[in-house]
Parts: structure tokens; C-alpha cells; sequence
């Protein structure tokens, strides 16, 4: 199960499917004290990947402006 419902958030990024998965599962071990039982356990699985996912694309996101910015930057002129 929680690879199906990986598989449908991470979509057409399979290189990232199998990282993506092992830190699903990670993550549920580190939280499964917190769910209380008040939604079914796929919804909570899915609501745990999910938010994973965005993190990750945020994170990622964030990574390559600043690798973009470093490329961009001209050095530092030094002026004797």
C-alpha cells in the first residue's frame, strides 16, 4: 500500500521513486505514535508522503536557486 500511494504522488519522477518510498517508511515508523485513528491509516500514510514529497520539491527547489545564483554571480573584484 505505501508504495501505490508513493507511486501516485511522485508520478512521473522514477529515478526518485525508491528513495522516496524508503523515506516514506522512515518517517512513518518515526511518527506511528501519533496516529490517534481518527482518519483510516491509508489517509494518514498518504497525508504523511504527501507533505514529505512537498518538502522535499521545496527543499529541492530552493537548492538549485541557490546553485543557479552561485553560477551567476561574477567573482569578486579585487582592486590593489
Amino acid at each position: 500500500m505505501v508504495q501505490s500511494i508513493c507511486r501516485s504522488i511522485v508520478k512521473g519522477e522514477p529515478e526518485d521513486f525508491l528513495d522516496f518510498v524508503q523515506d516514506v517508511c522512515v518517517k512513518l515508523l518515526e511518527k506511528q505514535s501519533q496516529f490517534k485513528g481518527k482518519s483510516s491509516w491509508k489517509t494518514w500514510v498518504y497525508s504523511i508522503a504527501n507533505n514529505l514529497w512537498i518538502s522535499k520539491k521545496r527543499h529541492l527547489a530552493v537548492e538549485q536557486c541557490y546553485i543557479a545564483r552561485v553560477r551567476v554571480t561574477p567573482p569578486c573584484e579585487t582592486h590593489d
